[in-house]
């Protein structure tokens, strides 16, 4: 079972960690083998997942989609590039946990339609 876990890269502090350990916590108890697949892992919920599963191998398996940009790109060349990793992370999961923050705002929104979009 491949569980998405992704959200805002803005999600940090002490409230974020709890509730995104709590979910992972839950994930493993419900699916034994989950295959925890994340993304933005340089700060936000992407980093809490990364460290959790890193530092509890036993228990967890991660793939961490990872797209770094090293070029100068305009606004809508580079969301054409988090719209692709979006493409993969829906391709890929079978459940999916998105943390977003209050604002809405960030690449992981796109992700949001696409999966409502696969729904109907």
């Amino acid at each position: 079972m491949y569980v998405v876990v992704v959200g805002s890269r803005e999600w940090q502090g002490e409230q974020a960690d709890a509730q995104v350990n709590q979910l992972l916590n839950e994930i493993s108890e419900k699916y034994s083998g989950a295959v925890i697949v994340t993304s933005s892992t340089d700060k936000g919920v992407g980093s809490i997942v990364r460290t959790r599963c890193l530092k509890d191998k036993d228990r967890f398996q991660l793939v961490d989609i990872h797209v770094r940009v090293f070029a100068q790109l305009p606004r809508a060349k580079l969301a054409q590039v988090f719209f692709a990793r979006n493409a993969a992370l829906a391709e890929l999961g079978e459940e999916f946990h998105v943390f977003v923050d209050r604002n809405r705002k960030g690449a992981f929104e796109d992700l949001i339609e696409k999966l409502h979009a696969m729904e109907q």
